[in-house]
């Protein structure tokens, strides 16, 4: 038998269940958090919040501030979820990169719209941006580079 590697197809979709459903469960915390710290924010909004990009960023309201810290934040925690879950430095990009498109993609089924608020997508390229290149430095520096003996 061979031994199963980080690219092999099952690994990556059992890891990439395992990333979106870390993603979306710190995000539903992350909102609940939020709403609560936030007056003006019903709670009939938790279950589009981490999706809400009609009225988004941080100088628009209370709801919109929600919205902005709620995916910047968990968007920011993928790099620690690729780190623990995803384990793979090869992998690391592919992975950060493919929960920002399925969560675009979620974004406009549950939406039923196509973002068009610029402070939404600055704020989803540069987290993504930032994930791609945080999670593979982590797992490089910190997974990779101490897998290496040089005592020998």
């Amino acid at each position: 038998m061979s031994k199963v590697g980080d690219s092999d197809s099952v690994v990556i979709i059992q890891r990439l269940l395992l990333l979106m459903l870390a993603f979306y469960v710190f995000n539903y915390i992350l909102c609940i958090i939020i709403i609560a710290s936030l007056p003006d924010v019903e709670w009939s909004f938790l279950g589009k919040l981490p999706f809400w990009h009609e009225d988004f960023g941080p100088g628009a309201g209370d709801l919109a501030l929600a919205a902005w810290l709620s995916m910047g934040l968990s968007l920011l925690a993928n790099m620690v979820f690729i780190y623990s879950i995803g384990r793979s430095t090869r992998m690391a990009w592919d992975y950060a990169v493919t929960m920002s498109i399925l969560h675009f993609v979620l974004t406009c089924l549950v939406t039923l719209e196509f973002p068009t608020n610029w402070a939404w997508w600055v704020t989803w390229i540069i987290a993504t941006l930032l994930v791609f290149v945080g999670s593979e430095l982590s797992c490089y520096y910190l997974r990779d580079l101490r897998e290496l003996n040089l005592d020998k």
